[in-house]
Protein backbone atom coordinates (compact mmCIF):
# COMPACT_ATOMS: atom_id res chain seq x y z
CA UNK A 1 0.00 0.00 0.00
CA UNK A 2 2.30 2.67 1.27
CA UNK A 3 5.12 1.90 -1.10
CA UNK A 4 2.73 1.82 -4.01
CA UNK A 5 1.11 5.04 -2.90
CA UNK A 6 4.55 6.61 -2.41
CA UNK A 7 5.57 5.50 -5.92
CA UNK A 8 2.33 6.91 -7.36
CA UNK A 9 2.97 10.20 -5.61
CA UNK A 10 6.57 10.28 -6.89
CA UNK A 11 5.31 9.48 -10.40
CA UNK A 12 2.67 12.25 -10.12
CA UNK A 13 5.30 14.67 -8.81
CA UNK A 14 7.59 13.81 -11.75
CA UNK A 15 4.71 14.27 -14.20
CA UNK A 16 3.82 17.62 -12.61
CA UNK A 17 7.47 18.68 -12.67
CA UNK A 18 7.65 17.75 -16.37
CA UNK A 19 4.42 19.65 -17.07
CA UNK A 20 5.77 22.65 -15.14
CA UNK A 21 9.04 22.45 -17.09
CA UNK A 22 7.15 22.19 -20.41
CA UNK A 23 4.92 25.13 -19.44
CA UNK A 24 7.96 27.20 -18.40
CA UNK A 25 9.64 26.41 -21.73
CA UNK A 26 6.46 27.33 -23.64
CA UNK A 27 6.22 30.55 -21.64
CA UNK A 28 9.88 31.37 -22.38
CA UNK A 29 9.30 30.77 -26.11
CA UNK A 30 6.15 32.91 -26.03
CA UNK A 31 7.95 35.73 -24.20
CA UNK A 32 10.83 35.55 -26.72
CA UNK A 33 8.38 35.65 -29.65
CA UNK A 34 6.53 38.55 -28.04
CA UNK A 35 9.82 40.44 -27.58
CA UNK A 36 10.80 39.75 -31.23
CA UNK A 37 7.37 40.95 -32.42
CA UNK A 38 7.58 44.04 -30.22
CA UNK A 39 11.08 44.88 -31.49
CA UNK A 40 9.96 44.33 -35.09
CA UNK A 41 6.97 46.64 -34.58
CA UNK A 42 9.20 49.22 -32.90
CA UNK A 43 11.59 49.17 -35.87
CA UNK A 44 8.70 49.33 -38.34
CA UNK A 45 7.18 52.32 -36.54
CA UNK A 46 10.58 53.96 -36.26
CA UNK A 47 11.09 53.56 -40.03
CA UNK A 48 7.59 54.84 -40.79
CA UNK A 49 8.24 57.82 -38.53
CA UNK A 50 11.52 58.57 -40.29
CA UNK A 51 9.81 58.34 -43.70
CA UNK A 52 7.00 60.62 -42.49
CA UNK A 53 9.49 63.16 -41.16
CA UNK A 54 11.37 63.12 -44.47
CA UNK A 55 8.11 63.62 -46.36
CA UNK A 56 7.16 66.51 -44.08
CA UNK A 57 10.56 68.11 -44.67
CA UNK A 58 10.25 67.67 -48.44
CA UNK A 59 6.69 69.01 -48.51
CA UNK A 60 7.68 71.96 -46.34
CA UNK A 61 10.51 72.81 -48.75
CA UNK A 62 8.19 72.45 -51.75
CA UNK A 63 5.60 74.64 -50.08
CA UNK A 64 8.21 77.31 -49.31
CA UNK A 65 9.47 77.24 -52.92
CA UNK A 66 5.93 77.53 -54.24
CA UNK A 67 5.20 80.38 -51.84
CA UNK A 68 8.32 82.24 -53.02
CA UNK A 69 7.46 81.57 -56.66
CA UNK A 70 3.90 82.81 -56.13
CA UNK A 71 5.18 85.97 -54.45
CA UNK A 72 7.60 86.52 -57.35
CA UNK A 73 4.84 85.97 -59.93
CA UNK A 74 2.59 88.43 -58.09
CA UNK A 75 5.37 91.04 -58.16
CA UNK A 76 5.94 90.44 -61.87
CA UNK A 77 2.21 90.69 -62.57
CA UNK A 78 2.02 93.96 -60.62
CA UNK A 79 5.04 95.29 -62.53
CA UNK A 80 3.51 94.29 -65.89
CA UNK A 81 0.20 95.87 -64.92
CA UNK A 82 1.99 99.08 -63.92
CA UNK A 83 3.91 99.08 -67.21
CA UNK A 84 0.69 98.49 -69.15
CA UNK A 85 -0.98 101.32 -67.28
CA UNK A 86 1.98 103.61 -68.08
CA UNK A 87 1.86 102.55 -71.74
CA UNK A 88 -1.91 103.11 -71.90
CA UNK A 89 -1.43 106.56 -70.34
CA UNK A 90 1.29 107.35 -72.89
CA UNK A 91 -1.00 106.36 -75.79
CA UNK A 92 -3.93 108.32 -74.34
CA UNK A 93 -1.72 111.41 -74.03
CA UNK A 94 -0.25 110.85 -77.52
CA UNK A 95 -3.74 110.45 -78.98
CA UNK A 96 -4.87 113.68 -77.28
CA UNK A 97 -1.78 115.46 -78.67
CA UNK A 98 -2.53 114.19 -82.20
CA UNK A 99 -6.16 115.37 -81.87
CA UNK A 100 -4.96 118.82 -80.73
CA UNK A 101 -2.53 118.98 -83.65
CA UNK A 102 -5.26 117.93 -86.14
CA UNK A 103 -7.60 120.59 -84.72
CA UNK A 104 -4.84 123.19 -84.83
CA UNK A 105 -3.90 122.21 -88.42
CA UNK A 106 -7.56 122.43 -89.50
CA UNK A 107 -7.91 125.88 -87.94
CA UNK A 108 -4.66 127.00 -89.59
CA UNK A 109 -5.81 125.58 -92.94
CA UNK A 110 -9.15 127.37 -92.60
CA UNK A 111 -7.42 130.63 -91.70
CA UNK A 112 -5.00 130.25 -94.61
CA UNK A 113 -7.87 129.42 -96.97
CA UNK A 114 -9.81 132.48 -95.79
CA UNK A 115 -6.72 134.70 -96.29
CA UNK A 116 -6.27 133.35 -99.83
CA UNK A 117 -9.98 133.85 -100.53
CA UNK A 118 -9.96 137.43 -99.20
CA UNK A 119 -6.75 138.14 -101.05
CA UNK A 120 -8.27 136.87 -104.30
CA UNK A 121 -11.43 138.90 -103.66
CA UNK A 122 -9.37 142.02 -103.15
CA UNK A 123 -7.67 141.66 -106.51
Amino acid sequence: GKIQQSQKQKKLIREFEQKILALEQSLTVMVQEFEKEREMLRKTHQNELAVSKAQITTLTRQFELQRRETTHIKKLARHLLDQRTELEQFFIEALAQVKREITSNRMQYRQDAEKVYHHQMME
